[in-house]
C-alpha cells in the first residue's frame, strides 16, 4: 500500500458540533501522545505533515488536517468563533481518556503555520511540551501586513493569506490585524507556573526570526516562561523542511529518550 493510499484508508473524522479530519497512528505500550499540526502548502492542497518523519517514534501520533476556508483557519473557527478549536480539543481529550494519558503526556508540534497552532494550543491548554519550527507568532502581521507588503499592486489571488484572515477574523482591517496578533500573545499573561516546556527552531536568516520569533521570546523572558531556542545557519523559510525534521527528532529524544528507537538516535 502506498503512502497516499495508507492515509486515505486510515483517515477518520471527529464530530463535536463541527467536524475535523485526522489520521491516528497507535503505538502499543506508548505513554506519550504527539499531536502534529499542519502548515500551509504551496499547492493549496490540504495535507498532513511529518507522518513519515514520526512513523517509527515510540508514541501515539495524532495528525490533524486544517481544510477550512481557502487555506485553513489555524484550527480555530470562522469569523472569530472557536468551533473548530472546540472539536480539536474534544478529539485530543478523547485520545487521552482512551489511552489513560495525562495532559502532561502530550507533545504538540508543527512548523510555520503549524508552529503557531502548537504554541497556541500548548500554552492555552497547558500541555506538556511544545515543539515549533519557524512559527509565525503574530498571525495578523503574517496574514495581512506581510501579504500586502509583498504584493502591493497585485490583485489578491485565490490562495492569498489575506483571504485566510478574512475567514478567521471576518476582515483584514487594522482591528482584524490586532485581533489576530493577540490570539497567541494574550495566552502569555496567565500564571506561568504550569506552562509547557517550549522548544523553538528557526533559521538565522528566515524573516520569521526577526518578525515573529524575537518578539515572542522577549515576551517569554518578561513572563519568566522557560523555553529553548535553536537558531541554525540558513536563510529561507522553506528550508524548514530540511532542518526542522532533525530538530524535531532530536528534541523528542531530549524530552524522553525512549521516544526514539536506538537506530534513530541522534
Amino acid at each position: 500500500m502506498g503512502f497516499a493510499d495508507y492515509i486515505k484508508a486510515n483517515e477518520e473524522v471527529h464530530k463535536a458540533g463541527s467536524e475535523v479530519k485526522y489520521l491516528f497512528c497507535e503505538k502499543e505500550g506508548a505513554d506519550k501522545l504527539i499531536v502534529t499540526f499542519p502548515g500551509f502548502t504551496n499547492s493549496g492542497k490540504f495535507k498532513y505533515r511529518y507522518v513519515r518523519t514520526l512513523q517509527d517514534v515510540n508514541a501515539h501520533r495524532l495528525f490533524l488536517l486544517d481544510e477550512f476556508g481557502v487555506r485553513g483557519c489555524y484550527l480555530l473557527g470562522h469569523h472569530r468563533s472557536f468551533k473548530i478549536e472546540t472539536v480539536v480539543m474534544s478529539l485530543i481529550t478523547s485520545m487521552l481518556k482512551k489511552y489513560g494519558l495525562k495532559i502532561d503526556d502530550v507533545i504538540l508540534q508543527g512548523s510555520s503555520k503549524g508552529g503557531w497552532m502548537a504554541l497556541y494550543y500548548g500554552i492555552k491548554y497547558r500541555f506538556g511540551h511544545v515543539i515549533a519550527g519557524g512559527p509565525q507568532t503574530k498571525m495578523g502581521d503574517f496574514l495581512i501586513k506581510e501579504d500586502v507588503e509583498i504584493q502591493p499592486d497585485e490583485k489578491i489571488h485565490v490562495f492569498s493569506k489575506v483571504r485566510v484572515a478574512d475567514y478567521i477574523a471576518g476582515g483584514h482591517e487594522h482591528g482584524d490585524l490586532t485581533y489576530l496578533n493577540n490570539l497567541l500573545y494574550e495566552q502569555l499573561y496567565r500564571d506561568p507556573e504550569d506552562f509547557p516546556m517550549i522548544y523553538i527552531h528557526v533559521g538565522k536568516g528566515d524573516s520569521h526570526f526577526e518578525n515573529h520569533i524575537k518578539p515572542f521570546v522577549t515576551q517569554l523572558d518578561i513572563n519568566n516562561i522557560k523555553y529553548e531556542l535553536d537558531i541554525q545557519e540558513y536563510h529561507e523559510h522553506n528550508d524548514l523542511g530540511i532542518f526542522y525534521p532533525k530538530f524535531l527528532l532530536k528534541t523528542l529524544q531530549t524530552i524522553d529518550d525512549k521516544l526514539i528507537p536506538q537506530r534513530m538516535k541522534i
